[in-house]
């Protein structure tokens, strides 16, 4: 995969609550091409919510909760 196709993805998958399977369905991009470098740079730049299941830019990482974005957190109270 290469930088601009990785790009897009990372832009497709954010703010949305799409497999990164799905993400990739979409954009004609296939899975299986995806290295364990390229899952690594988009960890590096977004997450997915282990609550809500949403894509966020790691910046809305809540602060207490691991791999919950904030407004989840600020809900749940923690």
């Amino acid at each position: 995969m290469n930088k601009e196709q990785l790009h897009k993805l990372i832009e497709h998958l954010q703010g949305s609550c799409l497999s990164i399977d799905q993400a990739c369905e979409e954009l004609d991009i296939e899975y299986k091409d995806l290295s364990k470098k390229d899952l690594y740079n988009i960890d590096d730049k977004i997450f997915c919510c282990d609550n809500c299941g949403w894509w966020y830019d790691m910046g809305d990482l809540a602060d207490k909760n691991d791999y919950w974005c904030r407004q989840c957190e600020e809900y749940d109270g923690n």
